[in-house]
């Protein structure tokens, strides 16, 4: 069974690699992750997309509404 991690972000660059690293720490077999950027204004979706160049259980989708439940 997959396990899908949604992660909406908002001006998140700071925490992006921390968040990525606690999930892959978890040893967890089957697994995505799903960033939704949430209109940020900061490096978010260029460090989003390094991780997403490099694993391809990271994806990268874009929410333009703003908040994070239209993000989820």
């Amino acid at each position: 069974m997959k396990l899908s991690v949604i992660i909406p972000v908002y001006n998140g660059a700071d925490f992006i690699e921390k968040s990525y690293k606690t999930i892959i720490d978890q040893n967890i077999a089957d697994f995505e992750i799903l960033y939704v950027n949430n209109n940020s204004k900061d490096d978010s979706v260029k460090r989003i997309q390094l991780l997403v160049d490099k694993d391809v259980r990271v994806h990268l989708l874009h929410q333009p509404k703003q908040g994070t439940s239209r993000a989820r």
